[in-house]
């Protein structure tokens, strides 16, 4: 640890070290005397990582609109993805997870173990040739993962957590899930957009 902490610390000076190079020779005529401070803040990295089932809030479950499939495995990701390919109807216990272990090896992980990080997702677009969206809930819904796919098939995912564990449910409604922040009561059609700039400078705008 200290070793990686004194690797980081030369480098960080090198980069000041250059950058100031760069300033004055572009005739700022400043000149740096000394460093006075630098201060290193250390957070421990815990990466998402759902597991198994948790209840939904009542405020979502009302919703009508997510699928939270009852596994008791960490294979929650794999069994949202069978359970937007199936489409098992609510009436005949999608949220069961009988109806989509036979059909787990239609889902390809690669070298990516369970439970899916949303790290590892684009990678796992790329196996299965999918677009994956993942959203997080604190009061609102807001995104965790936008994915730079074009393909028309889009699964949106809620990732819900709580003090224990963290845990994927498929989201089959989007625009039912979020429609109390619209005074219409009718169905709304929502586009979240993606904005990125391109290699020329650009700003481009994309829905997801």
């Amino acid at each position: 640890m200290e070793n990686t902490i004194a690797e980081h610390l030369e480098s960080a000076f090198k980069k000041i070290q250059n950058s100031f190079e760069e300033f004055t020779q572009r005739g700022s005529g400043w000149t740096l005397e000394k460093i006075l401070k630098l201060e290193l803040n250390i957070a421990k990295y815990q990466p998402l990582s759902p597991s198994n089932y948790i209840p939904l809030p009542k405020k979502l479950t009302d919703k009508k609109a997510i699928l939270n499939i009852k596994n008791e495995d960490q294979k929650c990701f794999v069994w949202c993805l069978l359970a937007h390919k199936l489409k098992i109807d609510y009436k005949n216990n999608a949220n069961s997870i009988h109806h989509y272990i036979p059909h787990e090896s239609e889902i390809k992980l690669g070298n990516v173990k369970c439970p899916v990080p949303v790290t590892n997702i684009s990678t796992l677009e790329k196996l299965n040739n999918i677009r994956i969206n993942v959203f997080g809930f604190e009061d609102e819904i807001f995104p965790l993962y936008v994915s730079s796919r074009e393909d028309l098939d889009c699964i949106n995912l809620l990732y819900i957590s709580n003090e224990e564990r963290q845990h994927y449910c498929l989201i089959r409604n989007f625009s039912r899930l979020i429609g109390d922040l619209s005074k219409h009561k009718r169905a709304q059609l929502i586009y979240v957009i993606d904005v990125y700039t391109d290699f020329v400078g650009k700003t481009c705008y994309k829905s997801i």
